[in-house]
Parts: structure tokens; C-alpha cells; sequence
């Protein structure tokens, strides 16, 4: 559906969160760690803590670090990790027209990480970035390829399923440009052989592989899951406690750049939850 630029800024503002604090936030790719408090909302059933991503929690607020998914490293292996392979509802990864496309992704590349990097690149090329109505479902998104992050992130996971790659749905924030919006991305399993891999969060709407270190998950699973992030909307407030970056990179405080400055070439995005009537800036890629 065509949104007037109007109503995109409209929305855009009324889904982000724009932090408090006096660290800063210039370039997403250059931060290593992150420290945050989430307040203002229940979090008590937030999927907090995993990956890359830890949390404390209290009665009113969760502190959550988040490190540099490109520094982690293989550990045992998820027993678990095959339960992500299978078919579900809006993910058809038993569909032949799906795993096609995805064998021809992946033609000639080996190893999982490899591949799932190439999965990557390849889905974001796909599709045109717009804003999204619907729900999210794989076929579909091949058929039209168009979407939002849902989109994105629904295919990803239908294709890598299709070539063997373990992949699963997180949803949670994004930095993107000032302030946090609500995103969704998908989780990898890489399995280094032997006992050995790792979820790896990875990003096709942003051409991220691996995700960079603002993505913070509040959610993981299908629509019945990401339900539990509609409480939030509107209520969470971030203080950001600390942001180590790359050396020598330029910080600007996160939040400083007003929205209403922000490119027109970039859209708001639909925020993964069935009602898709609150929407994101996740459409705001970055070339």
C-alpha cells in the first residue's frame, strides 16, 4: 500500500524512541557494547537475555548489554537447534518455488556461515523496500518481492530453513539515525561441525551480517510471540548507560538529530505484530 511521505513522518515519530543520556551513538557498525535501561513499561516477559544480549532485571526496568555479535565465538552446540528447520505458518520453507531460490543463493558456497552471510546479501537485494499491510508470508514476499523488515525477515528464514540453516524471528529495536525503532531480524544457527555453533542475529533489510551491536531483542518466535511487545508501544523509555565504539570512531549523541531532519528517502516500516497498525523506521536503510 502507497503511504504519503506525511503520514510515513507521522508514523515514524510515533514509534520512535528516542534515548536519554549523555552517551552517544554515531554510526551503529562502530559500536562494540552496548548498556541500556529499559523503564516506563512491563517487561517481565521479554525475551531479554540469549546471543549476544543480556539482561537484570527489576520490579520497573531491565538493564540489557548488548556485545558485538561479530566477537562471538562457537560454543556447544543447541541440541534445540533443528526444531528451526521445520515449516510453520507464513514460513514455507518446504515450498519448491522457495527452496529453489534459496539453492540458487547458496549455489557453490560452502559452509553454513558462508552461506547464511550469502542468504543475506541476496534477500536484501531482492526486494524493494515498502512499507507493508499484510501479514508476512514467505511465498508471498517471493512472489511480490516487496516488503518491509517483516518481509525481509520472513523470507530469510524460509530460505535458510530450505537449505538446512536453522533460523528463527526476533523482534525487539533498532538504532537507526537518533532513536531506537521497533524492528524485526532473524537469528541463524551456524553449526561449525563437530559439537560445536551459534545463533548468529543477522539483518537482510539492513544488509547486516552479522546484525551491529543496537539491535536489542524483546521478542523471539512467530506472531503469537511477538504479541507481547504490544503493551510497549508508546510506553518503553530508554537511558543509554554506555556505548563503548571502534577506536577512533566520531560519536554524536544518540537522539540529537531531530526527526523531522531525517531523509526523505527513507520510510517507516510495519512493527511485526498481527494488527500491523504501528509502524517502524526500518524502511530507513542506510546505503
Amino acid at each position: 500500500m502507497a503511504v504519503p511521505l506525511a503520514v510515513q513522518h507521522d508514523m515514524y515519530d510515533a514509534a520512535a524512541i528516542v534515548p536519554v543520556g549523555r552517551e552517544h551513538i554515531d554510526e551503529p557498525r562502530d559500536v562494540r557494547r552496548l548498556r541500556v535501561r529499559l523503564d516506563g513499561a512491563d517487561l517481565s516477559t521479554a525475551d531479554l537475555d540469549g546471543i549476544s544480549q543480556t539482561a537484570a532485571r527489576t520490579a520497573t526496568s531491565a538493564t540489557v548489554e548488548i556485545t558485538d555479535p561479530r566477537t562471538l565465538t562457537a560454543r556447544n552446540a543447541d541440541a534445540d537447534a533443528d526444531h528451526y528447520l521445520a515449516p510453520e505458518p507464513f514460513i514455507e520453507s518446504d515450498d519448491a518455488d522457495i527452496i529453489a531460490e534459496a539453492q540458487r543463493a547458496v549455489r557453490g558456497i560452502t559452509g553454513r556461515r558462508a552461506q547464511a552471510e550469502r542468504l543475506t546479501r541476496a534477500v536484501n537485494a531482492m526486494l524493494e523496500k515498502k512499507p507493508t499491510v499484510s501479514l508476512p508470508s514467505a511465498r508471498e514476499v517471493l512472489r511480490t518481492r516487496i516488503g518491509d523488515c517483516n518481509e525481509h525477515t520472513a523470507l530469510f528464514v524460509a530460505m535458510a530453513r530450505a537449505v538446512g540453516i536453522p533460523a528463527r524471528i526476533a523482534v525487539g529495536l533498532v538504532f537507526v539515525r537518533g532513536a531506537f525503532y521497533y524492528h524485526a531480524w532473524p537469528e541463524a544457527y551456524v553449526d561449525e561441525g563437530g559439537r560445536r555453533g551459534l545463533w548468529l542475529p543477522v539483518d537482510p533489510t539492513l544488509n547486516q551480517f552479522p546484525a551491529d551491536a543496537t539491535h536489542i531483542r524483546l521478542a523471539r518466535g512467530g506472531l503469537e510471540k511477538q504479541t507481547a511487545i504490544l503493551p510497549l508501544i508508546g510506553h518503553l523509555k530508554m537511558t543509554i548507560l554506555g556505548v563503548d565504539v571502534e577506536p577512533n570512531s566520531r560519536p554524536v549523541l544518540a537522539g540529537a538529530t531531530a526527526l523531522s531532519e531525517a531523509p526523505t528517502d527513507l520510510g517507516p516500516l510495519a512493527v511485526p505484530l498481527p494488527s500491523r497498525k504501528t509502524c517502524c523506521a526500518c524502511s530507513r536503510v542506510i546505503p
